[in-house]
């Protein structure tokens, strides 16, 4: 009885295993990416550009092979998904890389800040730091959305900094944004992977929560302010 128990389990397993791979994208999630990217574009120098036909697919197939690189599966969150649909359209993320840089070495990029500051809790609180002290530094609605984020993303920071995918994109957010030749330009990239991560968060002087925006399965995708 145990051998067959043991075949079943190998069967489940595999069967799992073989419907992960062959996953299909939801439905609804194009759609939710390109309100996000709408909002968050809004007043910016990439307001109203064209964005490559494929955009949303390749954020997909990067996000997944960014999860599988990481903790050897491919079940991603929508965070995680928005963030690579910015790092294609913002860096390029052509062969598989991060504007030319392999995405295995992001990730190992990643993995060396945590260890380095000690953990992931203490690495995202050395982020918010980052945001305050940065942000102090900029000028008109950079620097107060960086204030506000500060503040805003320390509620839920446990929360964030506990889980390894989410924790993830926090630290490859601030790895990309201290790469901005401007301090407006590093804040606000933070900004925006921050609001990936946490579902909430500041860009400009809006105050934007899209932490439900990729349930909606009928209409137009919706994106809240926070309350």
């Amino acid at each position: 009885m145990a051998g067959i128990r043991a075949a079943i389990v190998a069967v489940v397993v595999m069967v799992c295993a073989m419907g992960a791979a062959h996953a299909q994208m939801p439905a609804e999630w194009p759609k939710a990416a390109g309100a996000v990217l709408d909002i968050i574009e809004k007043d910016s120098p990439l307001m109203g550009k064209p964005r490559a036909h494929n955009l949303y697919a390749r954020g997909w197939d990067m996000a997944r092979k960014w999860r599988l690189h990481n903790n050897r599966n491919t079940e991603i969150t929508f965070g995680e998904y928005l963030s690579w649909v910015q790092i294609c359209r913002t860096m390029g993320c052509e062969h598989d890389t991060m504007g030319g840089k392999p995405y295995r070495t992001a990730a190992a990029e990643v993995k060396a800040e945590k260890s380095r500051a000690g953990g992931q809790d203490p690495a995202a609180e050395a982020a918010y730091r980052w945001t305050e002290s940065v942000g102090a530094q900029a000028s008109g609605a950079s620097a107060k959305a960086a204030k506000a984020n500060a503040e805003l993303w320390r509620k839920n920071g446990n929360e964030v900094a506990g889980d390894f995918a989410t924790s993830n994109i926090l630290m490859l957010g601030w790895l990309i944004a201290q790469q901005q030749p401007s301090i407006e330009g590093k804040v606000d990239t933070l900004a925006r992977y921050g609001l990936f991560a946490h579902g909430v968060g500041w860009i400009g002087d809006r105050c934007l929560d899209i932490s439900r925006i990729a349930s909606i399965l009928d209409g137009e995708p919706k994106i809240e302010a926070c309350k």
